[in-house]
């Protein structure tokens, strides 16, 4: 089976008529309608930021004569939004040069140009920016600068890092699944087992980790049928009731791991209709994909995964050269 979370990512432009058509009209519709949704939200925040950044443009050149000024941060905000969109179109040139040094700027800001620069290849000059970042954020920005170092090839001061976030973000299967892979790049694949080993068996109700490390022992390419039935054991309870939707996803990722395809079909379609974005149903997806030979619609949706998630480090990593 193919790992949809390590698969290698071709950028491409998205196509409503590229789709496989395996999963059926369920799968294709709640895509469509999370696409349209997310769409219309980007097109809205896209346009409020521009009226709200010609709006302060105004206000500064009323004012530039009297006295000079910070920019306010509502500004800021509006800038962020406006590269969010960006981001989302693919126009990642937009973001590299947006200035980010302001006392008072939106941290969302740094992180965006450092995200930006490490997905072009640019992981050292990223630096300054999540430096900024974290005097604005800590956690968000210790974050990025984590992904720097690790794009950089700097596993054991990256897993420093991703080992304190970790432990802050239960949830992110993503953030585990750095720890694991930045552990391994710099200390080999038993310490990173033995590392996710260790968080798994602190909560070990938690069915991210769990999944973190079948995930984990897949990639050492050894035995994790019982570790991955584990994990799909601690979803099916975890998704009763009202669950978020990225953990609806998950457990559509543990089941696509499990080569259970149909019911990771359920689980994806009922992940997007919570949560129109869900990072894991989409890589999920993108995992089925990828083994019914749809490397393009795999890519894209790995893209829109990384694209509509991309202010947090951890999935900008997913376009990491």
């Amino acid at each position: 089976a193919v790992d949809p979370s390590t698969s290698t990512l071709v950028i491409s432009p998205t196509s409503a008529d590229n789709r496989a058509t395996w999963w059926g009209t369920a799968i294709a519709n709640a895509l469509d309608e999370g696409a349209e949704a997310e769409e219309a939200e980007e097109a809205g925040e896209a346009e409020e930021a521009e009226e709200a950044e010609e709006a302060e443009e105004a206000e500064e050149a009323e004012e530039a004569e009297e006295s000079p000024r910070v920019q306010a941060g509502s500004c800021h905000t509006a800038k962020s939004a406006l590269s969010m969109a960006h981001v989302f179109t693919g126009q990642i040139d937009e973001v590299l040069n947006l200035p980010y040094t302001q006392e008072d700027m939106d941290y969302r800001i740094p992180l965006l140009v450092g995200n930006a620069m490490v997905v072009t290849g640019n992981a050292s000059k990223a630096e300054p920016a999540y430096r900024q970042a974290m005097q604005l954020n800590k956690s968000e920005g210790a974050l990025g600068l984590g992904l720097s170092l690790y794009a950089q090839g700097k596993g054991e001061q990256a897993s420093q890092i991703f080992g304190r976030s970790v432990w802050t973000n239960p949830g992110n299967l993503q953030i585990a699944n750095l720890y694991a892979e930045s552990i391994a790049l710099s200390q080999g694949m038993d310490t990173a087992i033995e590392a996710v080993a260790v968080l798994s068996a602190s909560s070990p109700q938690n069915p991210t980790w769990a999944l973190a490390m079948a995930r984990t022992l897949a990639m050492a390419e050894a035995d994790s049928s019982q570790a991955l039935n584990h994990a799909i054991g601690l979803f099916e309870h975890a998704v009763a009731g009202n669950p978020p939707g990225e953990l609806i996803g998950q457990y559509a990722l543990a089941l696509v791991l499990a080569e259970r395809y149909e019911e990771a079909t359920i689980m994806a379609d009922a992940s997007l209709k919570v949560q129109a974005n869900s990072p894991s149903a989409l890589l999920a997806l993108a995992g089925m994909a990828a083994n019914e030979g749809e490397m393009d619609f795999a890519n894209q949706l790995r893209r829109r995964a990384a694209f509509s998630n991309f202010s947090n480090p951890a999935y900008a990593a997913l376009l990491k050269p």
